[in-house]
């Protein structure tokens, strides 16, 4: 939630009246969790409930990426930025932004999420949220060990994410 409450801060403050939430199925865990992060900013802001519009996808993928970006460019009202879910649906919306003649992020600002090697060596490096995946995997490691072990507690981890701002947004 809080990596999805940055980015649209994030968003907000560069002037966003109109943003997109582009995420995968409602049925998963991380899209209910950064639905939730990403309608907390606006209502922070003091904006109205219209400035977030969701669009749900139905994966996480490049292609869900760019049917999403074709709906949000269809629209009758545009939006002016975009946040998604990944970074695999950023790049796709990020790619059919350039093919309807739009310039990130003039004309669309665009913030990603998992901040995957792809993102900062895009056309317009993609902005987005950082999550240690490294500290992640290490962490889980040492706990699926640990679980053996006499004494041993179950424990909830949390890594906070950070936004890496680029060229995108």
């Amino acid at each position: 939630m809080a990596g999805a409450d940055a980015a649209i801060t994030h968003l907000l403050a560069r002037g966003h009246q109109r943003i997109a939430f582009v995420t995968g199925p409602m049925n998963m865990r991380q899209s209910q969790d950064r639905l939730t992060g990403s309608r907390q900013a606006p209502e922070r802001a003091g904006r109205p409930a219209d400035t977030l519009r969701a669009v749900e996808t139905a994966a996480f993928t490049v292609d869900q990426g760019r049917r999403a970006g074709e709906q949000l460019l269809t629209a009758s009202e545009r939006v002016t930025a975009v946040f998604c879910a990944n970074d695999l649906l950023a790049l796709d919306v990020m790619q059919t932004a350039f093919r309807a003649k739009l310039r990130v992020p003039d004309d669309l600002a665009i913030v990603g999420y998992d901040d995957i090697h792809s993102a900062a060596t895009a056309g317009v490096p993609l902005t987005s949220v950082h999550v240690g995946g490294y500290d992640l995997g290490k962490a889980a490691a040492e706990m699926l060990l640990d679980e053996d072990r006499p004494g041993h507690t179950h424990r909830r981890l949390v890594f906070p994410p950070r936004l890496v701002e680029r060229n995108s947004s």
